[in-house]
């Protein structure tokens, strides 16, 4: 599959580890809010390592979300349950307490353009994202750079004893937070949580490269 966009190649060279990681024990349950044309779902779908795993993709323009299932792949896609809805009242609904492997975050307004709506950077949103959250979860959210401080002084208020890295992606960035990354195991390997704002451009030194199948 040709990733065409810079930022959703970042997303994926950045995450895969984690979700390969993730999946080495049980088939995981992904959410990506901000489907766009389903670029991640697809992907996600078709890597080996997430063939049994539950990926639900909320979009909030079913014009968006028509297009992504009827011409860009998705309709063919069984593990890929599309929701047209608002992805804060998804998440608030939807996923039992504690029941998401990984979230994904990546939405943007038309005004202003490329920003983050603030209801999706705020400490209400973050919070409850963690109590969705299984225990060792995840988060990768694309942020725009004009709003990078404002994300990062949240994340670190709603998730005081995470790990946060951050990568470049082309005038965003892409943070990732690991809930409880110290939980995590493969063949007896511990993954330490790293350094709070640690930046690694496309984590190519992510601890976890060298002990999972290539991408």
């Amino acid at each position: 599959m040709i990733i065409s966009t810079e930022y959703l190649r970042t997303i994926i060279d950045v995450a895969m580890p984690t979700l390969t990681l993730l999946s080495a024990t049980a088939p995981l349950k992904i959410a990506v809010l901000g489907m766009g044309g389903g670029t991640l779902p697809h992907y996600f779908s078709s890597h080996p390592s997430l063939e049994n795993s539950v990926i639900d993709a909320v979009e909030l323009s079913p014009t968006v979300a028509f297009a992504a299932i009827n011409f860009l792949g998705l309709a063919s896609v069984s593990n890929v349950h599309v929701h047209i809805s608002d992805a804060l009242d998804w998440l608030e609904n939807s996923p039992p307490p504690s029941s998401l492997d990984a979230i994904f975050v990546d939405i943007f307004s038309s005004d202003p353009p490329n920003l983050t709506p603030p209801a999706f950077l705020s400490l209400d949103f973050l919070r409850l994202c963690s109590r969705k959250l299984k225990r060792t979860g995840y988060i990768c959210h694309n942020v725009h750079n004009q709003q990078l401080s404002l994300a990062q002084q949240n994340y670190k208020i709603a998730f005081p004893n995470s790990a946060i890295e951050h990568s470049p992606a082309s005038g965003n960035t892409v943070l990732e937070i690991f809930k409880k990354i110290k939980q995590l195991t493969l063949n007896n390997t511990f993954l330490p949580a790293r350094p709070l704002n640690h930046q690694s451009p496309r984590n190519f030194d992510h601890p976890l490269y060298g002990l999972l199948p290539p991408l």
